[in-house]
């Protein structure tokens, strides 16, 4: 039997579902790997299907399979068959998963396809073989060692063999083994190493075919070399000490590593084992810890209450025991399973910072902040000091949780930032802590800065951060006066399928918008449905139905300093509210309408509880002053003019002369000034305070003040951009709306280019990769024709006129 050119090897599904897409694409070549032993599942059905075949590509028209012998060969080549649209298959993408080699094997026995599956690894060429001698163990039957070794070069053999004592090859090893560099680069050249996690290995089979087992010391030094090289090395340095008869090491190796085992391959261990190490209490951690994956609750409790009879595994398995009870009796049983993990744990060991971060996860969720705060703080120390980073940001991210509920925000914000840094640099999703960012700065009144950390997590993408981070989207919305627009998207979000906390997130929003619209019967009646907790009683205090010293007393209790801040503003303590409103910036109480109805008519003589008012511009659009959690629409002033005159005084940002704005906006006025005074009374009482103050003949705001007009150069969104500036004040406030649209179209146009230029590599991309994608390439020409690069234009036109009358 020749295995080069076997034929009836199959191909797994993802493989088959490619090139059913290649043929609905008319795909002109299809590539096969390198690997040796991978191809002939491609090959099988090319001849099917008629498709030439080869290993010489000088002699090969599309359509095609491309055969290549050599990696070299293959990247030189790449280039151009990528920009003939190529289907290109690596290695793993003809590797079959367990599933299919069994169906692949139908009726053969059961136990036959599962261990000649752990033989072969997915080798399509070991599948071969078991279809032809169904027997096991393969490596060691003179036929299949026969078939495999004589399809081998002698040119390759002694780098092959070398290679072929570890598992995993990687740099620091080569030396170990006596490889040379250019050694290693004729094996993955040739296809006989082939990407494995993070290094190559020789296929499994043949690895076993050269080297079945390692004398005891070279298995030992090699596993201890892989384990120093990289930190995803645990399973085969594992597989090494087991197949050189090391089964005791293999195990105590185990269960101090067992947390970098997944379940498919700490059964494989456990199966391995002699009977006579079933006993020993590292065997019996890892079967609870099995047991208790697989949902064997009962067997698992058993196993591990036996492991923490020996000290050296009383940690790990009281760790385990909390795991189990968490699935019987919740959180608060599976506590003190975890108590007891963090009592006996060493102080350097991940037990105790997993420990640690789940005592602090249930104390979390009883709202007992201190305690999950001091656990929490101990699991960051822990994992920074072990260098697991990925656990401290877990742990960083409830620490912020509990700092967050606390109303520490700027606290949470620093763990928050430093969590999302941790999690970034390994490429981890960041939309829930995104989310959680977000919520800090809409407390704080931040709205910018909400805005754009929202649309950083809506950019991340995660599935389950979406119908938080849409609420908050609505939350912005409602502190921007965008209620219309706030209420679309609290809807939108709750229909999105979701937890039981996101269901009480939506309810308590929702009675916040009822509340904020005036509709108090429906505000009370969405907060009833939720049970008790200090956010739901916030919200019935500022409806009036909870006393403001009840809610302080509860807030106290629970060191809650927004909450208290809040009940503190309801009873008209100022001066103990201020502090804490100082310290933590607090400033969407500033924007609450119930709030504001207690504070706002002291402001005026309180110049600090001003700065708890901002007032807020929106000129881009629809005129939208937002002040004191009221919304301001044009036709709410009693003049257009004195709607321009508060426009004036925002973009002006300092004192302007009082004679001069009164000329210029009633200058057909018989008394200017008198036409101003009127517009300054009209104002102050729409608004409910006197937000404009005059001194020494010059007019200035009381109150701080902002608007998106004053930053249209940083603005990034189009749709806001796409609005004109103040469209309702043109023909009164002739300069500066004619100035402020320059900026708005050189804006817009600066962010044009920038994304033409985006898209316009894209679709060069595209064209290249699929040239026969002809929606694509009439994209490109329009944009080169936008652009005004003619020339190209005209080029892909003939281009196009070819492909269509081909």
């Amino acid at each position: 039997m020749d295995l080069k050119s076997t034929s009836n090897l199959p191909l797994p599904p993802a493989a088959l579902a490619k090139l059913d897409r290649m043929a609905e694409r008319g795909t002109a070549w299809v590539v096969a790997p390198v690997g040796w032993g991978y191809a002939g599942g491609l090959l099988a059905w090319a001849q099917g299907k008629g498709v030439p075949s080869g290993s010489d590509l000088k002699k090969l028209k599309p359509p095609a399979l491309w055969l290549p012998h050599r990696r070299v060969e293959l990247l030189k080549e790449a280039p151009r068959l990528l920009r003939e649209g190529a289907l290109f298959f690596a290695e793993a993408d003809l590797t079959l998963d367990q599933a299919s080699w069994h169906r692949f094997l139908t009726g053969l026995p059961e136990d036959l396809r599962a261990r000649t599956y752990e033989e072969g690894e997915g080798w399509p060429l070991a599948l071969e073989l078991v279809r032809t001698l169904k027997v096991y163990p393969l490596h060691t039957h003179p036929q299949a060692q026969a078939l495999i070794l004589g399809q081998i070069l002698e040119e390759f053999r002694p780098a092959l063999v070398k290679a072929a004592r570890v598992p995993l090859l990687l740099p620091a090893l080569w030396p170990k083994l006596g490889l040379t560099e250019e050694e290693v680069h004729l094996l993955w050249d040739r296809g006989l190493l082939v990407g494995h996690g993070p290094g190559l290995a020789v296929p499994r089979l043949l690895r076993l075919i050269l080297w079945p087992s390692l004398p005891p010391a070279e298995a030992r030094q090699l596993a201890t070399a892989l384990l120093e090289a990289h930190s995803q090395t645990l399973v085969p340095a594992l597989e090494l000490l087991l197949g050189s008869g090391l089964a005791e090491e293999a195990l105590v190796l185990a269960a101090a590593r067992e947390e970098a085992l997944d379940l498919p391959s700490l059964r494989r261990l456990l199966a391995s084992l002699p009977e006579a190490l079933r006993e020993h209490p590292a065997s019996l951690l890892l079967t609870g810890r099995a047991a208790r994956q697989q949902g064997h609750l009962d067997l698992a409790e058993i196993w591990l209450q036996r492991a923490a009879e020996t000290e050296a595994y009383r940690a790990k398995a009281w760790f385990e025991l909390g795991l189990v009870q968490l699935q019987v009796q919740g959180p608060e049983g599976a506590r003190g399973a975890w108590e007891e993990a963090f009592r006996l744990s060493n102080k350097r060991s991940l037990v105790r910072g997993k420990a640690a971060h789940n005592l602090g996860g249930v104390y979390l969720s009883q709202g007992a902040w201190q305690e999950a705060q001091s656990y929490l703080s101990e699991a960051v120390g822990t994992f920074r000091l072990l260098g697991y980073s990925e656990g401290e940001a877990e742990s960083l991210h409830l620490l912020a949780l509990a700092l967050h509920s606390q109303g520490r925000l700027r606290a949470a914000e620093a763990r928050y930032r430093e969590a999302l840094r941790l999690l970034a640099e390994r490429g981890r999703p960041t939309g829930l802590i995104l989310s959680n960012l977000a919520e800090v700065y809409l407390l704080q009144g931040n709205l910018d800065k909400a805005k754009a950390t929202i649309l950083a997590g809506e950019e991340v993408g995660e599935t389950r951060a979406r119908g938080y981070l849409q609420l908050n989207r609505a939350w912005l919305h409602l502190l921007q006066g965008e209620l219309e627009q706030g209420q679309a998207l609290l809807e939108k979000a709750h229909s999105l399928e979701g937890s039981w906390e996101l269901e009480q997130e939506y309810t308590l929003l929702s009675a916040r918008f009822a509340r904020y619209k005036g509709d108090r019967e429906k505000a009370e009646q969405e907060l009833r449905k939720l049970p008790p907790s200090l956010r739901r009683n916030l919200e019935l205090a500022l409806l009036g139905s909870v006393d403001p010293y009840a809610l302080e007393a509860e807030a106290r209790a629970q060191g809650a300093l927004f909450e208290l801040t809040a009940s503190l503003l309801l009873q008209g303590r100022f001066s103990e509210a201020l502090p804490l409103l100082e310290q933590e910036g607090f400033g969407s109480l500033g924007f609450d309408p119930d709030i504001a109805k207690k504070v706002l008519p002291l402001a005026n003589k309180e110049a600090r509880l001003r700065r708890l008012f901002p007032l807020k511009l929106y000129g881009m659009g629809t005129l939208r002053i937002v002040f004191a959690g009221k919304r301001y629409l044009l036709k709410d002033f009693p003049t257009r003019k004195a709607a321009a005159l508060l426009v004036l005084l925002v973009l002006g940002e300092k004192p302007q002369p009082r004679a001069a704005l009164a000329e210029r906006l009633w200058p057909e006025a018989d008394n200017p000034l008198g036409s101003l005074s009127t517009a300054l009374y009209h104002i102050h009482r729409l608004v409910g305070a006197r937000v404009i103050e005059g001194k020494g003949g010059f007019l200035s705001l009381a109150y701080p003040a902002n608007t998106d007009l004053t930053r249209i150069e940083e603005l990034e969104d189009f749709h806001e951009l796409s609005l004109p500036v103040l469209p309702e004040l043109q023909d009164i406030l002739v300069d500066e709306a004619m100035i402020l649209e320059a900026q708005r179209e050189r804006r817009l146009r600066y962010l044009v280019e920038q994304e033409t230029g985006r898209a316009l590599q894209y679709m060069e991309d595209l064209v290249m990769k699929s040239p026969l994608d002809i929606g694509a390439r009439e994209h490109l020409i329009s944009l080169y024709e936008e652009v005004g690069q003619k020339r190209f234009a005209h080029l892909q036109k003939r281009r196009l006129e070819q492909l269509l009358g081909a």
